[in-house]
């Protein structure tokens, strides 16, 4: 389950979810490269294509979900790091939407699926029957062919109820929240680590 909920098709159901976005929520550059070009005034530095937009958009998403169990037991958390905190909470929420939605719609098309078959043999063992009807010398038979006819309908009438009452094997617990904090850079951390080195940088230096 966790590796599903992180697979590409979630993500890109959950970027679609929070669309339109904005890159720069994931990372202040894009395209180090195509900034370089631009410097140099080169005529080909003119932004990336929407496909490779798409695509670098789809890379860094990836690298700013985190999807984890929550120990031995079954609960999926799912968290996303980004330069604005409403976003990173919509992005972990339209995870956990993206994967339950998927959930279903594999469900109903599955459904769908057996249906579809079903419907194909009830159509045959409706011709068979109108068959044996007009014919004298299948009259035996005519027992046998309307209970495997209603037998067909029932399993058609049960799956079509299944399909309209799918539900996904998951269920939100707990939306995300906006986070208050930052997660990165831990300032108070940063900063002691600074000074220490700031101070043997000094002790050296003397």
């Amino acid at each position: 389950a966790v590796e599903l909920m992180r697979s590409e098709p979630v993500l890109t159901r959950a970027l679609a979810l929070v669309a339109p976005v904005d890159p720069s929520a994931f990372s202040s550059s894009l395209d180090f490269r195509t900034k370089v070009l631009a410097f140099f005034g080169n005529a080909r530095a003119e932004g990336p294509s929407v496909d490779r937009l798409e695509a670098q958009v789809l890379k860094l998403a990836r690298a700013s979900v985190l999807v984890n169990r929550r120990g031995l037991t079954p609960v999926i958390a799912s968290s996303a790091c980004s330069a604005s905190p409403s976003f990173a909470a919509r992005m972990a929420n339209a995870m956990a939407q993206a994967h339950m939605e998927l959930q279903w719609e594999a469900k109903a098309e599955r459904l769908d699926r057996a249906k579809g078959l079903v419907d194909v043999q009830l159509s045959t063992a409706e011709a068979r029957l109108i068959e044996a009807e007009a014919d004298p010398d299948l009259a035996p038979q005519l027992a046998t062919l309307r209970n495997q006819r209603d037998a067909l309908q029932h399993r058609a009438l049960e799956l079509t109820m299944q399909a309209a009452l799918q539900l996904p094997d998951a269920r939100l617990a707990a939306p995300a929240s906006i986070p208050v904090e930052s997660s990165f850079p831990d300032v108070r951390n940063t900063a002691l680590i600074a000074a220490l080195f700031a101070a043997v940088t000094a002790i050296g230096i003397g």
